[in-house]
């Protein structure tokens, strides 16, 4: 490698620092929305491996069931986040144009955090029918604030920010972390944790964190 070339390497490096100072606020507001994105990635990847769990199955009683019955089960609760994201999304324009997009954001994590907690305490002290549909009305609750942060967050973030391609891009960015968090809490679980309630739970208490980042954050976003 030349000398020119380190110099150039050198350079370009410095105005990528001095271009993320500058724009420091901008990349926060889009780090803190982007919270809702790693949400909607993190149900997506969640739901899934938990439902396929021995210990899951057996707390429900479905684990003696023939493979039809189960697989219809784990593909309704499945799909609840597709419903519930659907109304979320549909009335995403009214609340926002009602309230700003800023507070809608924020109770669409309270809406994410109150779904989630409800699901991991799913079952406790009630029979196992009585679990599953709080499970589905959880779940279903929840989804309706990812569906308005998933329409609102693209918005919010080209709206605010300066720096638009590289802020929206990590949208998606925040969608894959999310699935790869799922992925690996659920894989750690299943290896490391001994069958029972908890193994479950743990994957749906861990997604509470996004939810909880996202309304610590966005109180602290200055408008870029």
């Amino acid at each position: 490698m030349t000398l020119r070339s380190l110099l150039y390497m050198a350079t370009t490096l410095k105005r990528k620092l001095q271009d993320i100072i500058q724009y420091r606020n901008a990349y926060f507001l889009a780090f803190s929305a982007t919270m809702g994105f790693v949400h909607f990635g993190w149900e997506i990847g969640l739901i899934g491996s938990v439902l396929a769990l021995p210990s899951f199955q057996e707390y429900f009683g479905r684990s003696s069931e023939s493979p039809s019955p189960r697989a219809s089960l784990s593909t309704n609760i499945a799909s609840v986040l597709q419903g519930g994201g659907f109304f979320g999304a549909l009335f995403s324009s009214y609340f926002a144009s009602r309230f700003g997009r800023k507070p809608v954001l924020l109770a669409s994590g309270v809406i994410y955090l109150i779904g989630s907690i409800i699901q991991s305490t799913a079952g406790i002290g009630t029979s196992p029918a009585v679990g599953l549909k709080v499970l589905y009305f959880s779940r279903f609750f929840g989804s309706v604030g990812v569906g308005l942060m998933s329409a609102l967050v693209p918005t919010y973030v080209s709206e605010c920010a300066p720096r638009r391609g590289r802020c929206t891009g990590s949208i998606e960015v925040a969608v894959q972390l999310g699935n790869i968090l799922a992925f690996w809490v659920n894989y750690s679980v299943s290896l490391n944790i001994s069958p029972g309630q908890m193994q479950w739970r743990l994957p749906i208490i861990a997604q509470i964190v996004p939810g909880a980042l996202l309304l610590f954050f966005m109180p602290l976003c200055v408008r870029s």
